[in-house]
This record gives C-alpha cells, sequence and structure tokens, in this order.
C-alpha cells in the first residue's frame, strides 16, 4: 500500500521495475523475471485515471552476480530510452 499511494502521488509517466520482488508486487505477477523483461507492462491502479507503462529489468545486485545478464538489462535500458525520447 506504501508503494501504490506513492505511485499515485507522483503519477510518473514509466516505471522501471528492477527486480523480481519489485515487478512481481507492482504488477501483480507470478511470472519469472525472465518472463517478465524486455516487455511494456501496465500498472493499473483503482486511483489513477489512467495506466502507467512500466518496463522490468534485472536488479543491480543480480548484474553483480550474474555477469552475463548486463546484455538482457541494457537492451532493457535502450527499450526504456526509446520510449522516453519517443515522448519528447
Amino acid at each position: 500500500p506504501f508503494i501504490q499511494r506513492q505511485i499515485e502521488i507522483i503519477k510518473p509517466n514509466i516505471i522501471l521495475l528492477m527486480g523480481s520482488i519489485a515487478a512481481k508486487a507492482i504488477l501483480n505477477s507470478n511470472l519469472d523475471i525472465s518472463k517478465l523483461r524486455g516487455k511494456w507492462h501496465l500498472y493499473k491502479s483503482i486511483n489513477l485515471t489512467k495506466k502507467i507503462e512500466c518496463l522490468v529489468t534485472y536488479h543491480p545486485k543480480t548484474l553483480i552476480q550474474f555477469p552475463k545478464e548486463k546484455k538482457f538489462s541494457w537492451e532493457d535500458l535502450q527499450i526504456l530510452q526509446k520510449k522516453i525520447l519517443n515522448e519528447n
């Protein structure tokens, strides 16, 4: 509820969810992060009039422990950058 309220106050256009805990909590999903990352998802709240686009990527700690995953996070950041540039 605390994070949900923060999102409702800030009303961001985009949310970057870093890690499986954040992704599962915000998206209310049981899917593995490898299935969630790299795609846009919608965050919905009863107190918001519009849905917020969310992108999932690996947590920085995961990238330190498993450097091979960095290429996937880099792809995710490029997807995010493209979205941000298209909105401006």
